[in-house]
């Protein structure tokens, strides 16, 4: 699930969630320090509250983020038709310095129709407008840009095979 690129990437898969063909979202690596406050000197952005996914690579959810061939680990075959949309999605984060995110998704795999969520929980920071995102597992971060009401992580949920896209959520 480790992804490199030139951006610092809210890293997500879609190669897991249960028995479906999304994976379980690893969104974010760093404590949060900050309660969910800026740490910089300067005034304090109160970024608490609900988001929600408004837009992915310019367009209005829902909207597919890939279409094409696809290995998919967990059911061991290749998909030669593998579309992946996402429908929806919220981040929440609270007053204590914690996240929940949810996408909601669904995907055919060869004209077969599976629906089912990414979820991903852990804890935030913010330094100016960076927005860094800690995955419970302590392992995965990300960092985004939040700003004036509005959230951009950086996911690819088709990794190997897709790519980053910019997902975009307003209070």
């Amino acid at each position: 699930m480790t992804h490199t690129s030139s951006r610092t990437p809210w890293r997500a898969s879609i190669t897991r969630v249960a028995a479906i063909a999304l994976a379980a979202a690893a969104l974010t690596t760093a404590a949060a320090c900050g309660g969910g406050k800026d740490s910089t000197t300067g005034p304090v952005q109160d970024v608490a509250g609900m988001y929600t996914l408004q837009r992915i690579e310019g367009a209005a959810v829902p909207t597919q983020v890939y279409r094409g061939q696809y290995y998919h680990v967990d059911d061991g075959r290749m998909y030669q038709d593998f579309r992946a949309t996402i429908t929806d999605g919220w981040l929440e984060l609270d007053d204590s310095g914690a996240y929940f995110s949810v996408l909601n998704y669904r995907v055919l795999k060869d004209g077969i129709e599976e629906n089912g969520e990414l979820d991903a929980l852990g804890t935030y920071e913010v330094k100016g407008d960076q927005l860094i995102l800690t995955n419970e597992n302590g392992e995965d971060q990300s960092i985004g840009k939040i700003q004036n009401g509005s959230v951009t992580l950086y996911t690819n949920v088709v990794a190997p095979q897709g790519k980053e896209k910019p997902y975009v959520y307003t209070k």
